[in-house]
């Protein structure tokens, strides 16, 4: 259970139901009755949920380079990984230079 107080997050131990232990780094994710931990917790999901919450709520604009499946890819994934990630972020910023030349353009002929 997280909460959202002020600027911090508080991540609790335990679930909502306050039976359940949760363990941050444990590698049982989302299996059943693995010794005493009964769930995991899947820290990439957090990760990305948190990273769009804050973006959606303070209007960022976040640049594809600054963004976690970005540099997640390119500090654990494979070659593939990497590539398709520089591939996409290329193609952003390909896609706003036209468009901002785009602008540019019907703002020059007004």
């Amino acid at each position: 259970m997280s909460k959202i107080i002020g600027k911090n997050i508080i991540v609790s131990r335990k679930d909502r139901s306050n039976t359940k232990k949760l363990r941050p780094k444990t590698n049982h994710t989302r299996k059943k009755n693995c010794g005493y931990v009964k769930r995991g917790f899947d820290r990439t999901d957090f990760f990305r949920k948190c990273e769009s919450y804050f973006d959606l709520r303070m209007w960022f604009d976040r640049e594809l380079e600054e963004s976690f499946d970005y540099l997640n890819a390119v500090k654990k994934g494979n070659l593939a990984e990497i590539t398709r990630q520089v591939e996409r972020a290329q193609r952003i910023r390909k896609e706003k230079w036209d468009n901002l030349k785009a602008e540019l353009q019907a703002r020059q002929e007004l």
